[in-house]
């Protein structure tokens, strides 16, 4: 229950925010998930924690290559399935942002 909690406040926060910014640069996916400010909050409050990836933020599916090969740890899958959520919420409201 409590990721649930967790993905309905990222939610609300993500779109709140979108809300009052403006297009500053080319859009990628590397930017819209990593390096936009909101995605930094959301990253930050989110429950799952990817800092040994960092470095890999510059290119989209090399971070996800190392998120997937999580899958075998102890609560692997629930982070990926948490993670996986997380990008589907800032895709969404990126996509409310940008096209009404």
């Amino acid at each position: 229950m409590l990721p649930c909690l967790y993905i309905s406040c990222i939610y609300i926060l993500v779109h709140v925010v979108y809300r009052t910014i403006k297009g500053e640069e080319v859009e990628t996916m590397e930017r819209m998930f990593f390096q936009c400010p909101i995605a930094q909050i959301v990253w930050k409050i989110a429950p799952v924690r990817w800092e040994g990836l960092r470095d890999l933020q510059t290119n989209m599916w090399r971070w996800w290559e190392a998120v997937v090969q999580t899958r075998t740890k102890e609560q692997g899958m629930e982070q990926i399935n948490l993670t996986t959520n997380i990008l589907w919420l800032i895709w969404k409201a990126r996509n409310k942002f940008v096209f009404g």
